[in-house]
């Protein structure tokens, strides 16, 4: 898995025949059972499969599957990508490249290997290699853990009491250090950071942030929303009309590498008790049923409006269709 919305999978052993249509298997089967549309590329690496789903995705002829298998193939597909559109090259990379005349990824493949190692370092020799059909960036079926987590939405109002950001940025909190424990992971450092609009011509504008290390490594909900608090205390100034607040882990380590204060061993024990128990009665019964009390009862004179997302029907019993069970006037 690779992002929220894509995944690569390796179809090493599958005869070049069979491609096409597991791909049209793969969509359809996506489609059916979550009606998400879905576009499939195939092809020897992981930089060729990108921009065949990308060709899958933007010409309708090919009904979202498309294949480069052959060599002929590869090279018609380079010809007609331009630099900026390769996944992994940058805007600084790639107006280097349209400096020197490159304008195209073939034109890429055929600039010498030397020079795109001393300008791209071993990352552009990566993609030079990949997109010549060799293999470079392996498959990797256990996704890394998260080096950095965090969360930063817009208000669905402009705020100006403290009290009411703490709620909110207790509740990005609970919503980080699920992750972190999930993982199996704690953070080193929490930073905390508040702005107000920035497009705004009228209010008066402020920013602040502020970075803690934390005494003892921790994925603590309680801990880590005590340790936020102090921070927004810190950096809130009142006479602002405030639009966000984000909070970021970094730092973050194996929790087993963890060592901890001899004489709070046993507190430590228990609250991570008391955190697994969080985790498991909201996996049970539902994300958020189980809360702490320094979130708030307040959500919604802070929570973003989503007035124009899309009905959850994968994910929401309440926003599943309704289907009417009367028969049509013409049957």
């Amino acid at each position: 898995v690779y992002s929220i919305d894509e995944s690569f999978i390796d179809l090493n052993g599958m005869e070049h025949h069979e491609l096409s249509s597991y791909g049209h298997q793969i969509k359809d089967t996506v489609y059916r059972y979550t009606g998400i549309p879905t576009g499939v590329g195939i092809a020897p690496t992981k930089v060729l499969a990108k921009l065949a789903n990308r060709i899958a995705k933007k010409e309708a002829h090919h009904q979202h599957v498309f294949v480069i298998a052959t060599e002929e193939q590869r090279i018609n597909v380079l010809q007609r990508t331009l630099i900026k559109d390769i996944w992994g090259i940058g805007k600084k990379h790639a107006k280097r490249l349209q400096d020197v005349g490159v304008h195209t990824a073939f034109q890429f493949t055929e600039t010498p290997l030397a020079w795109v190692r001393k300008e791209m370092t071993v990352v552009g020799e990566r993609l030079w290699r990949e997109l010549r059909g060799e293999t470079c960036l392996e498959m990797i079926e256990i996704p890394e853990p998260k080096k950095g987590i965090g969360t930063a939405k817009s208000f669905g109002q402009r705020i100006e009491h403290l009290e009411l950001i703490e709620e909110a940025c207790a509740y990005y909190i609970s919503e980080v250090t699920e992750v972190l424990r999930a993982q199996r992971s704690v953070a080193m450092y929490l930073e905390v950071f508040l702005q107000t609009n920035p497009f705004s011509a009228y209010d008066p504008q402020y920013r602040n942030k502020q970075k803690v290390t934390l005494a003892i490594p921790s994925n603590n909900t309680f801990t880590l929303i005590a340790e936020a608090r102090k921070i927004l205390q810190a950096i809130y100034k009142p006479g602002y009309r405030y639009k966000k607040v984000g909070v970021n882990l970094t730092g973050i380590i194996p929790e087993h590498y963890v060592q901890g204060n001899l004489f709070e061993s046993e507190k430590s024990g228990e609250d991570a008790s008391l955190m697994k128990l969080f985790d498991e009665l909201n996996c049970k019964y539902g994300k958020g049923k189980v809360f702490s009390g320094l979130t708030g009862t307040r959500k919604s004179e802070w929570e973003l409006i989503k007035a124009d997302r899309s009905p959850r029907y994968t994910t929401q019993w309440n926003e599943l269709r309704t289907l009417s069970g009367a028969k049509h006037p013409s049957l």
